[in-house]
């Protein structure tokens, strides 16, 4: 009975077709009162537990297939990101460097002297911006979109 009420498992009795309780049987985990009875409960614990355990493996199995395929659906749309986002940012960058040459194309000299305008510039390469700035006999240098045109200037108006 010491041996029994001391061991780390569960012991389980069976003595024997006996109208007594015999003290193995009050200090036992669980008492039958046949050996094919006690076997009987023992294979019914077993197969609860593996049952249960058929049921967590079967659990665990599905769990890791959702965490898997959740996992494998963030990497995809993080591949998605990483083809498109470099592609758009190129695009908006390229879009601002097409407008930002629109804009040096409408400044640029040449697109204004095409449209009829000119620059004209004293002998030293002075900007002529008013007619204070030449006199009579002055040459000036005239730019066209085509070239240019020398010229002496025979009076201020």
């Amino acid at each position: 009975a010491m041996a029994i009420s001391k061991c780390s498992h569960p012991v389980f009795t069976g003595i024997g077709h006996e109208i007594d309780t015999s003290i193995a049987d009050i200090v036992a985990h669980t008492a039958n009162k046949t050996p094919t009875a006690c076997a009987q409960s023992v294979i019914a614990i077993v197969e609860s537990f593996l049952s249960e355990l058929s049921y967590s493996a079967g659990s665990l199995r599905s769990l890791t297939q959702t965490a898997v395929e959740r996992a494998r659906s963030r990497i995809a749309v993080s591949v998605e990101r990483l083809r498109t986002r470099p592609r758009t940012a190129l695009e908006r960058q390229s879009q601002k460097l097409m407008m930002h040459a629109a804009s040096v194309r409408l400044l640029d000299p040449v697109t204004t002297m095409a449209r009829g305008w000119s620059i004209t510039r004293d002998s030293a390469g002075n900007v002529v911006r008013s007619i204070s700035d030449i006199k009579k006999g002055d040459t000036v240098v005239t730019a066209l979109a085509d070239g240019s045109i020398t010229s002496t200037v025979e009076g201020v108006a």
